[in-house]
């Protein structure tokens, strides 16, 4: 959604985004990459795997029978692991508009 409004009524370069949206998106991915290497980033993250490593064990513990208690689990779960990955996507995205903005600038 982000992405769409920066995009809007602006040039688009080679790779189909303009220069504005691959810098704004390589900062945001510098900055979360920063971010988790730092205490409360990592504290944030393994909190987050250790949520995910201990509903999974409830999980596991369930009766069948408890469907209730079966979908709040697996929502839960499905919650913290988008977390995980709206992050790393992030910083992914910001590694590869890096890229694009270097390549742009040799060639």
């Amino acid at each position: 959604m982000i992405r769409s409004k920066l995009s809007q009524d602006k040039e688009e370069d080679q790779s189909g985004q303009s220069g504005e949206v691959l810098l704004e998106s390589a900062v945001l991915g510098k900055r979360l990459e920063d971010f988790l290497q730092t205490d409360i980033g990592q504290f944030i993250m393994d909190r987050c795997q250790d949520d995910i490593d201990e509903m999974v064990e409830k999980l596991k513990k369930v009766s069948p029978w408890r469907r209730g208690a079966i979908v709040r689990l697996q929502a839960q779960i499905s919650a913290m692991e988008s977390f995980q990955n709206w992050i790393c996507a992030a910083v992914i995205d910001g590694i590869r508009s890096a890229e694009a903005l270097e390549d742009d600038e040799n060639g």
